[in-house]
């Protein structure tokens, strides 16, 4: 039985004409707190406490890879970190953070095209 673990999982969505990038968390734990500017976050299970990468930045590193691999803006890359409903988050953000029931409805969400023109990637 695994007990107390972070998974991360990166899992990168391109549907013309908007591009996402999601890093889903599978966390086995009590709660996370932090927030989106931290280098890490920490986790509690149970009495004990974990440090791990914050989420949030690490995606954003994956976001400026996707744009420059594909050669647009950064901005056409919306970055999304979804964790499950088990966990209790205290971590301040922007509306980056989703849970795992919500993840469909915020990719759907996003209407306005980011790619005018698919000659805008390389």
């Amino acid at each position: 039985m695994i007990s107390k673990a972070v998974y991360e999982f990166v899992k990168i969505f391109i549907t013309n004409p908007i591009i996402l990038s999601v890093i889903i968390l599978v966390l086995i734990c009590d709660y996370i707190k932090s927030n989106k500017y931290d280098k890490n976050w920490i986790m509690y299970a149970g009495k004990n406490k974990y440090y791990y990468v914050n989420s949030i930045r690490q995606n954003y590193v994956h976001v400026k890879a996707i744009s420059k691999l594909l050669n647009i803006d950064k901005s056409k890359v919306y970055n999304i970190v979804c964790t499950p409903s088990i966990a209790t988050l205290k971590i301040d953000h922007d509306g980056e953070l989703i849970r795992y029931n919500t993840i469909a409805n915020k990719i759907l969400s996003y209407k306005n095209e980011v790619i005018d023109n698919e000659e805008e990637i390389v």
